[in-house]
């Protein structure tokens, strides 16, 4: 499946391109916006074009140049190493929409849901959508996969993750941090211009939920103690409908949209 069919001339233009990882300096030491302006203005617009400056632009000392230049040969290595989590870790969140451009085909699109947002709740499901198509893990079934693909998941994408489903993940399976990059699209589209929840931006955005996924079932809050629990009461059919599947598919639709003011 083409992730990028239908999708504006721009959207195309920049997604898959290094170049939109390789014209961002801000991430080297030294380098501050109106540095950085200096620094375009004398010719500077990449990574490549530091290294091979003939000497120390935008008033920087010969020490301060050398340190910038080993950053910059440090983003050059990650990028071919393929090391996301080097960018996703050290980009603001106004610039990570560069990451998810350079990796977008490779990126893997989850939500969860919970007993309740208690801190004792407990996760009941997760939804991702990962190597083209939607996968579910339920609790008391095979919830313990998701933790395997992990290991496999270049780019972790989510939308509110970094508050809500991330946070709930690491708990569930005791474990420090995720072993993949993550980028976070609420704050991503936050910096766009876009606020508010998911669905009101798909709406703002005009964006349409197309695949039509099978529903699961959302489990009412505080009705669960346990995963037997959870997964008898999905089994059941408890009332509500959640469409985390499709939620999961939603954030790949964003992603084949990003806002062009961000690009600025």
């Amino acid at each position: 499946m083409n992730r990028l069919a239908g999708v504006s001339p721009w959207a195309c233009s920049v997604f898959g391109d290094v170049m939109v990882l390789k014209q961002y300096i801000r991430h080297l030491p030294h380098i501050g916006a109106q540095r950085e302006k200096t620094l375009r203005l004398e010719g500077c617009g990449c990574w490549a074009d530091i290294l091979n400056a003939p000497r120390p632009l935008a008033g920087l000392d010969v020490f301060a140049w050398d340190e910038i230049c080993r950053a910059a040969e440090c983003s050059l290595r990650a990028l071919e190493a393929d090391d996301v989590a080097y960018f996703s870790s050290r980009l603001p969140p106004l610039e990570q929409w560069r990451v998810l451009a350079h990796w977008f085909e490779q990126a893997s699109y989850f939500d969860i849901e919970t007993s309740g947002l208690e801190a004792d709740s407990i996760v009941t499901l997760v939804c991702c959508f990962h190597g083209e198509r939607p996968l579910r893990f339920l609790a008391g079934e095979n919830l313990d996969d998701f933790l395997d693909l992990l290991e496999s998941v270049k780019l972790l994408v989510s939308f509110n993750g970094a508050s809500f489903d991330v946070p709930r993940v690491l708990d569930r399976f005791h474990i420090p941090e995720l072993p993949c990059a993550h980028v976070d699209l609420r704050w991503l589209c936050h910096h766009a211009g876009w606020r508010g929840g998911l669905k009101k931006i798909e709406r703002a955005l005009g964006l349409r939920r197309v695949v039509q996924l099978p529903l699961l079932i959302e489990l009412p809050a505080k009705s669960c103690k346990d995963d037997t629990e959870a997964t008898q009461a999905i089994q059941a059919g408890s009332p509500g409908c959640l469409h985390a599947e499709r939620v999961c598919v939603g954030y790949w639709l964003m992603g084949n949209c990003p806002h062009e003011s961000a690009a600025r």
